[in-house]
């Protein structure tokens, strides 16, 4: 319905007076009316289609595409998204054929597209949310699949699976790999006889694409204006209302750490100038990501992050950090943003009372010290002073940090497997999975 009611102004906006040819080529594309390219690319070929809906599921795909194309090096990668700023990340994943926009989810847009590409298997990364889609790829017979699949007690209450449980989306889903045994017991209470479940890992683990070397480093560093000798506190994926809460942690804290740094990485990238008005009226020097640091002078007191896709990388400079939307939630239940970015670079982070999702890892952190526990500016100060003021305690917060990180070594792989063990089932003649 929603497409339906959009459907006159997209078409005015985007295609009649729109001159970006992606938002035109966006139009189109939702429709079921794809680039000549991706058609003439799949005609003929043995081809693999990934759902990846947004940045988080996106960076999740990276290694994971370079794994099943060598797995399966004879087939098109064809990966989908639903954002402009998700499919610009994902032009940089390696192993990818063809991108394409995820088609609206609707049945004629949906049959029309799958009949175009005709996949061997529909792979949704994390969380499948559009159910008429699946129900139209599994009435053609295609495998539909789900990896590093998430699930918890309360999810299917979540306001962003409403629709998709309403019509009970995981009776079109073939075959989950969970990430963890506990994820793999809520799917079983489901009472859905998915043809093939089993544990493949959780591909937020599996970061190859963010370590970066010393000298990646040091190349950041410098590109960003920071000095190796400054600590830098970084806030990551920050929610409405967050920013303003580093903002005054970080400028209280500077009062006893002159040369403490701020990066700021908001989740969304149209709070950009809002952020920019904020800074400016406390008087903070600051820099935005996309136009580099000042050539000369002081380093910038706080960097702006108005790009997409980096905060993976970003980690790997700050000494320590806030994890996003667990100090303000985005939704009533509340998960938090990704805490295992950080961790895989060794980085301690501050999280608020708002990250449900990651209590395990958020308990064995607290063991090490309860200070990581924030609930405000005041709070996230005195654990920046009082870290910087211990530096056994900040290394030993580093090697649990990287111990816990270290845990699912391997769910790339796991994950790949699953998929191409399925494919090829699926072209030997087995329909799904026996």
């Amino acid at each position: 319905m929603t497409a339906y009611l959009h459907l006159p102004k997209t078409f005015l906006h985007r295609v009649l007076l729109g001159r970006d040819p992606y938002w035109r080529q966006f139009f189109w594309s939702r429709w079921g009316a794809l680039p000549e390219e991706v058609v003439a690319g799949c005609r003929g070929q043995k081809v693999v289609w990934i759902d990846a809906l947004s940045g988080g599921e996106v960076m999740q795909s990276f290694s994971f595409c370079k794994h099943l194309r060598r797995l399966l090096p004879d087939h098109v990668l064809v990966l989908s998204c639903n954002s402009y700023d998700a499919l610009k990340a994902a032009g940089n994943i390696s192993g990818v054929d063809h991108l394409i926009d995820t088609p609206w989810d609707i049945a004629w847009v949906a049959r029309r597209v799958l009949k175009q590409i005709r996949p061997a298997a529909v792979v949704c990364v994390q969380t499948p949310a559009h159910p008429i889609f699946l129900r139209e790829a599994r009435a053609l017979q295609i495998p539909t699949v789900i990896v590093s699949a998430f699930m918890s007690a309360d999810w299917p209450e979540h306001p962003t699976m409403a629709r998709p449980m309403a019509l009970n989306i995981f009776e079109s889903v073939d075959c989950v790999g969970a990430k963890t045994g506990d994820d793999l017991a809520l799917f079983e209470k489901l009472g859905i006889p998915f043809k093939r479940l089993e544990v493949t890992g959780d591909l937020k683990y599996d970061f190859e694409h963010v370590r970066l070397s010393t000298q990646d480093r040091d190349k950041l560093l410098r590109e960003l204006g920071l000095n190796q000798s400054d600590p830098v506190l970084l806030g990551g994926s920050l929610n409405y209302g967050e920013e303003q809460i580093l903002i005054d942690a970080f400028l209280k804290a500077k009062a006893s750490l002159p040369g403490l740094r701020l990066i700021l990485a908001p989740r969304y990238l149209d709070r950009v100038a809002h952020i920019e008005q904020e800074l400016q009226k406390r008087g903070c020097r600051y820099c935005r990501r996309s136009t580099g640091a000042p050539m000369a002078g002081e380093p910038p007191d706080v960097v702006l992050i108005d790009t997409f896709g980096e905060l993976g990388r970003l980690w790997a400079i700050a000494t320590m950090g806030v994890l996003g939307v667990t100090l303000i939630p985005r939704f009533k239940i509340a998960y938090g943003q990704n805490i295992i970015e950080p961790l895989i670079h060794g980085t301690p982070v501050f999280f608020g009372p708002y990250a449900r999702r990651w209590e395990k890892i958020t308990g064995e952190l607290e063991a090490v010290w309860p200070g990581l526990r924030v609930r405000d500016s005041d709070d996230i100060a005195r654990g920046v002073v009082e870290l910087m003021a211990k530096p056994d305690l900040l290394r030993a917060l580093r090697e649990k940090a990287a111990t816990l990180a270290d845990r699912q070594h391997g769910a790339v792989s796991g994950n790949a497997r699953f998929v191409a063990d399925i494919v090829r089932r699926q072209q030997d003649g087995c329909r799904g999975v026996a």
